[in-house]
């Protein structure tokens, strides 16, 4: 129900649901048996071996309820029931309280009640005769103190009265008055210490509030780091900044738990955390102080489509430079409405976009390297469904733009449902209908006032069952019915117009009951302006950005290690240093969201990717003395979104000098045949050679070696 506690405290939302079950259904209970008369409701009652029942009521949404609940027959039940509701809008922090009673029904000396309140929502609603479960809710919850300073808590008693008792867990960790003022310690390093607020009318029942004493300042010691962010979960990337009131500090991290030394990650700029866990590790550094205490936070960000498809979170709303190499299309906004614009980078953020939403104080800029035909007139999260990534297939109840339900899913080019390759990228998503239940896949789209016309591809699941006719829609209009070919590829589909109003409108796909178990695919989702130019029927991969000219040749190979730029997070090209890298090429640190081995040299490796045709390049240009020369180097293979092997070449000039796969996900290493060239200047080029699906190779340690005698 949580992740550890050092990711935070809050719980999974599965957590209000289930804690309503557990806490209200005794174990050992019987099975009463129930009915309803309304396909609208779903119920099971439980009762104990002393008369105490519990009635689980599911209610669809749609319209507000009045139910009445008989028991029917003798004896009469004579029960008082306490009504908890759960919604799925229920609001995740850290106290974790579950739904308190929202109400109360008598039976009297009879053997039925109604509850005429019943929202229109979806709920599920547990009424139980057993006495509502003390809770002890607990503010602030998390609170950042200082060595001996204090800190005022508060705590109030939910489905009981009176106050608390307040207490510190363990020895040596400060004090705590009988009114919940907190005290905290004298510390050399941060620690986290627990108060304990317990109900004074029920002594088991209780809130603790997880207090985080950091060092105070000291003479001849440097401060310590803080962090932007707090630790814990976040749905998407974000960028963290680290700061020290140590005036002329330098601040080292590490991103594998140990502890910064002199010769650890100088921080220079925003650290971005992609998806995955990262521990980051921070003090601060000044000539003739002692270092910092050691300061860290773990993070687990999640893959949640944040900006549009195929575009980087790159900074902050209020930033005022940009920070990029080449050209680019950066978008602005959140929440769905974007603008968009081709750049060349770094650039100032003055005078740079209009507002593209006002009504949002969390819009972000956003980065691709790939420069598209047409820019989105609609921004769809997650359009091509590559979210979240898999190795094979996801079925839901999950979220990632779309909402998928358990009838539908994402499935990757290989699956064992043998789709044909994906038109978009490497995933498409899947509607199934089995056992009288279909699929569906709902996303609330921020619109502007206009319109449109939806377009779509589609493909039939040959190997496997009937083919899934289903519906869209756009909100309630119905867009069309639809039923792909049974040849198994992808077809486009174009929709007739409709028009939008300013605001959120629900898309909907749909599928339709059939007899058998059936399948369809989805992929490549867009909505343009209605009498757009018609798409291609069969895409073509993205395009390589544009190869610049070959400039002055190096008088020799440099940059061997990758070791600059120097990065906190990964930087895909189109960049220039020593070597050139196109948009499927990059440098990335120790650490990074690819998750690579450890660098055989050096902290940085470069990365070359193949995905859905398209191919990394990287390449160097530099001056060679005449003679014969061999090529080493030390490659591995990406360990996740798939793992899967990967192919590359190696060229000088336009000669072939070998091709490779790195099979394996330690770094090995790897030497080219031989290659005779003249004096002057020749170009050294990794590309890419693997087909469809996506893979990546990790670079590093690249070696020229002279195999002649002759000067």
């Amino acid at each position: 129900m949580w992740d550890s506690l050092v990711l935070g405290t809050k719980p999974y939302k599965r957590y209000y649901e289930a804690s309503l079950l557990t806490r209200y259904i005794p174990a050992n209970s019987t099975v009463v048996t129930s009915n309803t008369d309304s396909e609208d409701l779903r119920s099971a009652v439980f009762k104990t071996a002393d008369g105490e029942y519990t009635i689980l009521l599911e209610a669809k949404a749609g319209t507000d309820k009045e139910v009445t609940f008989d028991f029917g027959g003798e004896p009469p039940v004579g029960k008082t029931f306490y009504k908890h509701v759960y919604q799925a809008d229920v609001q995740l922090e850290g106290n974790a309280v579950i739904p308190s009673a929202s109400g109360s029904f008598s039976t009297g000396a009879g053997s039925s009640f109604t509850d005429s309140d019943i929202d229109a929502e979806h709920n599920v609603i547990v009424y139980t005769t057993l006495p509502p479960q003390t809770q002890v809710e607990v503010t602030p919850l998390e609170p950042v103190v200082t060595a001996g300073q204090a800190q005022q808590l508060a705590a109030s008693v939910i489905d009981n009265t009176g106050g608390v008792t307040w207490s510190v867990i363990g020895s040596g960790n400060g004090a705590v008055t009988a009114e919940g003022l907190y005290t905290a310690p004298a510390v050399d390093e941060e620690k986290l210490v627990a108060v304990k607020a317990s109900s004074v009318q029920d002594p088991d029942s209780y809130g603790i509030a997880l207090i985080r004493v950091q060092p105070a300042p000291a003479a001849g010691r440097a401060d310590i780091p803080q962090f932007s962010l707090e630790y814990g979960k976040y749905a998407f990337t974000e960028a963290l900044t680290i700061t020290t009131a140590t005036e002329g500090a330098e601040i080292r991290y590490t991103t594998d738990g140990s502890a910064p030394t002199l010769s650890s990650t100088l921080y220079t700029g925003p650290i971005f955390l992609t998806t995955g866990t990262k521990k980051i590790t921070a003090a601060a550094f000044k000539g003739g102080l002692e270092p910092s205490a050691n300061v860290f936070r773990l993070y687990k960000i999640g893959n949640v489509s944040a900006g549009p498809d195929g575009y980087d979170f790159l900074a902050y709303d209020g930033a005022e430079e940009l920070s990029f190499t080449g050209t680019a299309s950066i978008a602005y906004g959140a929440d769905g409405l974007f603008f968009y614009k081709t750049l060349t980078g770094p650039v100032s953020t003055a005078g740079l976009f209009e507002d593209p939403n006002p009504a949002s104080d969390d819009k972000r800029y956003y980065i691709s390297t790939l420069i598209q035909d047409e820019e989105p007139a609609v921004t769809i999260y997650n359009a091509g469904f590559e979210m979240p990534v898999t190795s094979a297939y996801l079925t839901g109840p999950i979220t990632n733009g779309w909402a998928f339900d358990y009838r539908s899913g994402v499935q990757k080019n290989g699956s064992a449902f043998a789709a044909a390759v994906a038109p978009q990228g490497t995933q498409t998503a899947f509607m199934i209908s089995r056992s009288g239940i279909t699929g569906e896949l709902i996303q609330d789209i921020n619109f502007r006032e206009g319109e449109y016309e939806l377009s779509f591809r589609m493909a039939s699941r040959p190997s496997y069952g009937d083919i899934l006719p289903f519906q869209v829609y756009f909100d309630d209009q119905l867009l069309g019915t639809y039923q792909p070919n049974p040849s198994g590829s992808f077809a486009l589909v174009t929709t007739e117009g409709f028009t939008a109003s300013a605001g959120y409108h629900t898309l909907r796909f749909s599928g339709i009951e059939t007899p058998q178990e059936s399948t369809v695919f989805i992929d490549d989702v867009r909505i343009r302006p209605k009498g757009s130019p018609p798409l291609p029927e069969n895409p073509q991969p993205n395009p390589l950005p544009e190869e610049p000219e070959l400039g002055p040749p190096l008088e020799e190979l440099s940059n061997e290690g990758f070791e600059a730029p120097v990065l906190a997070a990964h930087r895909k090209g189109p960049f220039t240093e020593s070597w050139y890298f196109n948009g499927y090429a990059g440098v990335h640190p120790n650490g990074s969201a690819f998750q690579p081995p450890p660098a055989p040299e050096g902290n940085q490796t470069a990365f070359l990717q193949s995905v859905s045709g398209g191919q990394g390049l990287i390449r160097q240009h530099l001056e060679f003395k005449e003679g014969t020369y061999n090529l080493t180097f030390q490659a591995a293979k990406r360990s996740t979104s798939g793992g899967r092997d990967h192919s590359f070449k190696v060229f000088v000039d336009d000669t072939q000098i070998g091709s490779f796969t790195t099979a394996s996900t330690a770094f090995q290493p790897f030497v080219t045949e031989s290659f005779t060239v003249s004096a002057g200047a020749h170009t050294i080029r990794f590309v890419g050679a693997a087909a469809t699906q996506e893979a990546t190779s990790f670079i590093d340690d690249v070696n020229l070696n002279r195999l002649d005698a002759s000067e």
